[in-house]
């Protein structure tokens, strides 16, 4: 996968996430929501951003164990990222109901499925191999 196609896929599964938000908020009981909705939008898109970069650096090593490493060291920060965002939006706006965490799953869900599949395309790639010196006769 080459930064290009990522970034074209990016912004069409942004584009996705932002038309289902915004008809999201469209309904009365989501209306208060569009600032936590957007923040929790850009945070994903940012972290994916973060996701490919350090997977296609990991994916071009020779060591095949960077990539897994990269993988799952993700996969963690992700959880811990969004546990902490979620707790500080309820510690600090003390939301009235709690329904804004139907717009943080839809962001969730959607990013993590692209982050998947744009990390199992990584996962193919071979690994860029140190050049060979001439051999000296």
């Amino acid at each position: 996968m080459t930064i290009s196609s990522f970034l074209k896929e990016l912004i069409i599964a942004a584009g996705g996430v932002a038309v289902i938000l915004f008809i999201l908020h469209q309904f009365d009981k989501y209306s208060h929501l569009p600032p936590f909705s957007w923040s929790c939008w850009l945070l994903f898109i940012a972290f994916s951003q973060a996701v490919f970069f350090f997977g296609l650096r990991a994916a071009r090593s020779t060591n095949r164990h960077d990539f897994t490493n990269v993988s799952m060291g993700f996969i963690f920060f992700k959880m811990m990222l969004s546990v902490g965002f979620v707790f500080i939006y309820v510690k600090l706006i003390e939301p009235p109901d709690a329904l804004f965490i139907i717009p943080f799953f839809i962001n969730y869900l959607c990013f993590t499925v692209f982050e998947t599949r744009f990390m199992i395309l990584l996962g193919k790639m071979r690994p860029k191999r140190p050049a060979r010196k001439p051999s000296e006769a």
